[in-house]
């Protein structure tokens, strides 16, 4: 397992990934580090006959990320060819882990009316929740 500092991101199925906090958008605004520890779900739990539990589905990872339109378009089209997925390589970490792991996952963007994006002048970051679907070890 690779092991890294930062959450970091890269196209593709086994590429370097890079730390998001150096990725700028259109305008030149660095990302800021996304939120990403608590936020893993191994499947969605069923019973078996015999009452035991196994979790179904596929797993999701998630960042709650702050970051203005611009950055989000950033990743929608340099991640998702302009669409609302993409495969993608990631450092991250979850659960009790205290290292950062590679991983090759699906990363799927939320449509951009289900964020509550602030129009004016203020720099606020509305929290975009962005999915890593089926994570696997690299």
């Amino acid at each position: 397992m690779a092991t890294s500092v930062f959450y970091a991101l890269a196209a593709g199925h086994g590429g370097s990934p890079t730390d998001v906090r150096t990725l700028t958008d259109a305008n030149s605004v660095k990302f800021h580090a996304p939120l990403g520890l608590p936020f893993y779900n191994p499947g969605e739990p069923a019973i078996r006959g015999d009452q035991s539990v196994y979790m179904r589905g596929v797993a999701i990872h998630q960042w709650q990320w702050g970051m203005l339109f611009a950055q989000f378009v950033y990743l929608k089209t340099t991640y998702c060819a302009g669409g609302y997925s993409g495969l993608v390589t990631i450092a991250s970490r979850w659960g009790s882990a205290t290292v950062y792991t590679n991983y090759n996952a699906t990363m799927v963007l939320p449509p951009e009316n289900t964020i509550n994006w602030v129009v004016g002048s203020y720099r606020l970051y509305p929290q975009v929740l962005v999915s890593f679907i089926n994570p696997v070890a690299v």
